[in-house]
């Protein structure tokens, strides 16, 4: 699988669980070993940012708009912090929907 693809299974597994951060998922035991760097940071993007050049928000494959993900304001930062359940669901929807740069 792709990175791209890792990252719309651990969203989708997100918006199924919105009482979970994705450092829950499942999935992170199988795929640690191969995506170290998407493992320490619970993010597919960052690993993906990471083959270019050592991680830089700047290189992150997902086109956030505005912000960088951990940016106040930023969509992840919204999911974070949202506690309503359904809201936290759709939120996590969108960030596995966010368009993705091919590099």
């Amino acid at each position: 699988m792709t990175n791209h693809e890792h990252h719309i299974e651990l969203y989708d597994w997100c918006r199924d669980h919105p009482e979970l951060d994705e450092v829950y998922w499942p999935g992170w035991e199988a795929v640690k070993t191969e995506h170290p760097v998407a493992y320490r940071n619970a993010s597919f993007a960052c690993e993906e940012a990471d083959k270019i050049s050592l991680g830089t928000c700047i290189r992150c494959p997902i086109d956030w708009k505005k912000y960088n993900c951990c940016d106040e304001g930023s969509l992840y930062r919204e999911w974070l912090a949202e506690i309503d359940q359904q809201i936290r669901s759709e939120l996590a929807a969108q960030i596995r929907d966010l368009p993705w740069r091919m590099r």
